[in-house]
């Protein structure tokens, strides 16, 4: 009897501790999922957050503009006087037109509205901090094929020097001492 009431609670001391979902291990499955499988849980994101306005802007231009009009010149009014579209007859001699600048106000509204997918702003954001951890790991690996090409500069510059001295010696002429009587 004893044996079997130990067992019954060690069972439910295991659902009480392992049964349970707690935040901080919901967050951890949540990472792990994010690394191990971006693309599904950018589908699930999709349909929980679809959308983020990233950036609203109207703008209100109030702008006058002149623009010529064509006016024929009013000389006679008789009935020997016609128009057809925008040109003047008088007795079927077509009269000038005179351009007379008239304002015209306008009204220009702008609005801008970006809205962008939530994941694809996680998806970016996650293969910008990817390709940041490559650069570091890049810039690590020249770091270091820079500290061995010094070094080996160094070691040749050092075994070169006894033959430069060598070449220099040779090269000089030897000086002659002059005596003056």
């Amino acid at each position: 009897m004893r044996k079997e009431s130990f067992l019954l609670m060690a069972v439910i001391a295991a659902i009480g501790l392992f049964g349970c979902d707690t935040a901080k291990r919901a967050e951890r499955r949540q990472a792990q999922i994010l690394r191990t499988h971006p693309n599904i849980a950018m589908v699930a994101i999709r349909k929980i957050a679809p959308c983020v306005d990233l950036k609203s802007d109207t703008t209100i231009v109030m702008v006058d503009t002149t623009v010529l009009v064509d006016c024929p010149d009013w000389r006679d009014t008789s009935t020997a006087y016609f128009t057809i579209h925008d040109t003047a007859f008088f007795n079927n001699i077509i009269i000038r037109k005179i351009k007379v600048p008239v304002t015209i106000p306008s009204k220009t509204i702008t609005i801008v509205k970006e809205i962008e997918d939530l994941s694809k702003v996680v998806e970016l954001d996650n293969k910008l901090t990817v390709s940041d951890k490559q650069n570091e790991v890049l810039q690590g690996k020249v770091k270091s094929k820079n500290k061995v090409i010094l070094w080996l500069i160094i070691f040749l510059v050092g075994l070169s020097i006894p033959y430069i001295i060598k070449i220099v010696k040779f090269f000089t002429l030897p000086q002659i001492p002059i005596k003056l009587l």
